[in-house]
């Protein structure tokens, strides 16, 4: 059996070097003159009639071959926009009509207490960097929402909610 897997690996040491002989021939000896690839086809430029000058607005034409070889003599008739300045669209070149925008009107004192007594602000837990606020026997952090409003700051007396109107306090509840 040792002449049977000696034949075997003199065969598979054959076929190896063979291999690794086409690869290194391949590789160097090659004339490299052989098929070349087709050359690029050439894209046709834009008639002038077919160019809006909207969207040539923030644009440079760019005419420099690129180096690509022999065969790379083809010029980009195309723009390219810059950029680093800003896209204007047609749209939003045209001016606009200004839109007044009305403040809000700020909360009236009846508005504040009817918050107020809808709102039980019932205690804090202060945590180092972490608060949670007890509001009608629910737990929530700076940044949550209770119905329309939003928490802005948990100390351990009050609690501040923007009512996107105005800052309510919410004052803890205290039994007597």
């Amino acid at each position: 059996m040792s002449k049977k897997t000696e034949k075997i690996k003199q065969i598979a040491l054959g076929v190896v070097a063979v291999v690794f002989v086409i690869t290194f021939y391949m590789t160097f000896f090659k004339n490299k003159s052989g098929p070349q690839p087709p050359p690029p086809r050439s894209v046709p430029a834009a008639s002038p009639s077919s160019v809006n000058s909207d969207t040539l607005l923030n644009t440079q034409p760019v005419n420099k071959p690129l180096p690509l070889g022999k065969e790379a003599d083809i010029a980009f008739q195309y723009p390219i926009r810059d950029i680093f300045k800003p896209q204007l669209s047609p749209s939003t070149s045209k001016q606009l009509p200004a839109i007044k925008k009305t403040a809000p009107k700020p909360l009236s004192q009846e508005e504040i207490q009817a918050i107020r007594d809808k709102l039980k602000f019932k205690g804090a837990i202060l945590n180092a960097g972490h608060a949670v606020a007890i509001i009608d026997n629910g737990f929530f952090h700076v940044g949550d929402t209770i119905g329309p409003y939003k928490i802005v700051s948990i100390s351990d007396r009050n609690v501040r909610i923007d009512t996107f109107r105005g800052i309510v306090t919410l004052e803890m509840i205290h039994h007597e």
